[in-house]
């Protein structure tokens, strides 16, 4: 059974099929269920539904649900429309009813912004009215483009050291409304990395392969039916030899008020790392040192009575990774 746009004049004893459910406070709908009623005046009713007979409003709207499931033949017991149930001025669709408007001075508007990427075969069709037999246009071809779309890559650590774990994050913004679903492609340079699926616009991809020096990312969203596709901007994502930091206490446990010298030992698998080294007594800095053969020291006397988490924190160079230390557990007996 086809669905049929628009409305069907009721012819007396004339039987009909049609596809639609009485919801309340709406007005008739052929998408749910394919059913044959009986219109009697405003009254529509289904003879095989225990009698069942439902008044229409003074809008020509059911004002409770009225769900038929058997089946019986529908008359026009007087002239009237069978379908959507508006009366006197209405125009809509059926098929896939977008929307209604009133007639003012021979024309009606609806304007909307839901329509999807592609082509819609766009009909206003009449209800009529007491004077007036209704009526339904011819097809209008509506285009619909997609939507512009733009992508963002970030890393989530640059610089990052040999075998480090890396994730970079892809996010895709539609240039008007939406949400762009589908599949982004991370590439480094020419190489394709991986992909990542869209979830709220964004897509991740984790990897701890990058070899070292500078690499360019980029990430390639696919588009999908209502966006188009789009690449980030090139990120330069650098991978330097990982370095290690320990740092070790002069005198331990030490004494209230006596001389504490921390020394910070920053080494990498080649090379020699330089720069500076901050001294931490858990989230406070006691001061820094500069490295010198991969050794930064600081000596202080004014830890207080009780124990101290000390760290040494590298802040990296030009061709090594930052690193922190272990924590020393450092005691000042009273």
């Amino acid at each position: 059974m086809e669905h049929h746009a628009g409305h069907r004049h009721a012819e007396r004893g004339k039987s009909y099929f049609h596809d639609f459910r009485i919801g309340p406070g709406q007005p008739l709908d052929h998408r749910i269920l394919r059913r044959r009623y009986k219109l009697y005046g405003q009254h529509l009713r289904s003879p095989h539904a225990n009698g069942e007979t439902r008044q229409l409003n003074n809008r020509g709207i059911f004002a409770e649900p009225f769900d038929v499931r058997s089946s019986g033949d529908l008359h026009g017991h007087r002239d009237g429309h069978i379908g959507d149930a508006h009366r006197d001025g209405d125009v809509q669709g059926w098929k896939h009813h977008a929307g209604t408007g009133t007639l003012s001075a021979g024309k009606a508007t609806f304007t909307t912004a839901t329509l999807k990427a592609g082509t819609h075969s766009i009909t206003a069709v009449y209800g009529g009215d007491t004077n007036f037999a209704g009526s339904t246009s011819p097809a209008l071809s509506q285009a619909v483009n997609k939507a512009a779309s733009t992508t963002s890559v970030a890393s989530s650590m640059n610089p990052s050291g040999l075998a480090q774990s890396v994730t970079f994050t892809a996010t895709v913004k539609p240039a008007t409304s939406g949400t762009p679903t589908g599949t982004v492609t991370f590439k480094d340079g020419t190489t394709t990395l991986g992909t990542g699926t869209l979830s709220g616009g964004k897509a991740t991809f984790t990897t701890s392969a990058l070899a070292l020096g500078s690499h360019s990312i980029t990430a390639s969203y696919a588009g999908d039916t209502n966006f188009t596709a789009s690449t980030s901007a090139a990120l330069t994502q650098t991978v330097k030899p990982a370095s290690s930091t320990t740092v070790a206490s002069s005198l331990n446990p030490s004494t209230f008020g006596q001389a504490v010298t921390f020394t910070a030992t920053v080494t990498a698998t080649s090379g020699t790392p330089t720069g500076m080294v901050t001294f931490k007594d858990g989230t406070t800095t006691l001061g820094t040192g500069t490295l010198s053969g991969g050794k930064a020291m600081l000596t202080t006397s004014t830890l207080a009575a009780g124990s101290h988490s000390i760290t040494a924190v590298y802040g990296g160079d030009a061709n090594f990774t930052s690193s922190t230390s272990p924590v020393l557990t450092q005691k000042v007996n009273p």
